[in-house]
């Protein structure tokens, strides 16, 4: 502390800063000196008399997210903060609380009860004014704008939409259901209508598979003849994946299930084996003879990434190769 702070002062502080808000703190310092220093001020010569409020302390910080606040279950406390609450900073709202009932609230739970009430963009609401109509900023899937002043659902961010959407729609008309607004270049900053399709959202997937091997396109109309192929490609999986087939674990017929089909593999256990339990365990690659890395011998495998032979697993299930290896060699010795 710098020498040419009182003392008075000094003592003061150390006999009262822990107590109240930093508000609470200024009002009695002003009628004890007759001067009120700024919030800043206050804090740096707090902190360099190594003092902290108590409800920045630790141990009471844990202590209050402890205690766990519903607002669904709690109406008498949801109905204070609709009269009290009105975007005021969280430490006023949180003093207020606990007068009233004896609770500290934290800055989280403050925030998830304007959420839950769609309260969360009203001015003063997190330390910042509330965002203009039109604002605009980015993201990594594009550029967001405010298009409502509020959220039409609570908890929700509906007022606001890609730019690549709004500008789809304004140029080719409302994006069907199912569909994707995808972005033919790539980047969805790019709100040339030109450059923006929409594609059924399953499409989409093989669309990106495809921009990952390296596929390009030169225009609009190049991408959506590829598109289309692709379309086609996941219509004809589809109806493939709709002829019954035989589980491979009990033989009987089955046809896969819309849940199934989503993943775009070809299922061979039916829902009644899966539902008890049973799988298949299918094809799993190169099955060629190979050489025990324990015993040495060569069996043929049942796997790709089989190490060991039948009768080596047999007596040590659990272990690896090179752990079964070691200890067969120590137990020689």
């Amino acid at each position: 502390m710098p020498s040419r702070v009182p003392e008075a002062e000094q003592a003061w502080l150390r006999e009262n800063y822990a107590h109240g808000t930093i508000y609470d703190t200024l009002d009695a310092f002003e009628a004890e000196f007759g001067w009120r220093p700024s919030k800043r001020t206050l804090y740096v010569r707090a902190h360099k008399l190594g003092l902290r409020k108590l409800r920045q302390d630790p141990e009471f910080r844990g202590r209050r997210a402890e205690t766990t606040i519903r607002w669904s279950c709690e109406p008498e406390m949801e109905e204070w903060m609709l009269e009290h609450d009105g975007g005021r900073p969280h430490d006023d709202v949180a003093a207020a609380f606990h007068e009233r009932f004896g609770i500290w609230l934290t800055r989280g739970q403050i925030n998830i009860f304007r959420a839950r009430n769609g309260l969360q963009t009203k001015d003063g609401c997190g330390g910042r004014p509330a965002r203009p109509i039109g604002y605009e900023r980015r993201t990594k899937g594009g550029i967001l704008v405010k298009v409502a002043e509020r959220a039409t659902v609570p908890m929700s961010k509906d007022n606001w939409r890609f730019k690549h959407h709004i500008a789809y729609e304004e140029a080719w008309g409302p994006v069907p259901d199912g569909y994707v607004v995808y972005a033919v270049d790539g980047d969805s900053c790019n709100c040339d209508p030109e450059n923006l399709v929409a594609i059924p959202r399953r499409t989409m997937g093989a669309v990106n598979q495809l921009r990952g091997e390296g596929a390009t396109w030169e225009s609009r109309e190049e991408f959506l003849a590829v598109a289309a192929e692709r379309s086609l490609a996941v219509a004809i999986n589809d109806a493939e994946s709709r002829i019954p087939r035989k589980c491979a674990v009990c033989g009987a017929e089955f046809a896969e299930t819309a849940e199934q089909r989503r993943y775009g593999g070809r299922t061979a256990t039916c829902p009644a084996c899966i539902a008890a339990g049973r799988g298949a365990r299918g094809d799993r690659g190169d099955k060629a003879p190979t050489v025990c890395a324990v015993c040495g011998r060569t069996f043929p495998r049942s796997q790709k990434n089989q190490r060991r032979c039948p009768e080596c697993i047999a007596r040590s299930p659990k272990r690896t190769a090179a752990r079964q290896r070691e200890e067969e060699r120590r137990g020689r010795e």
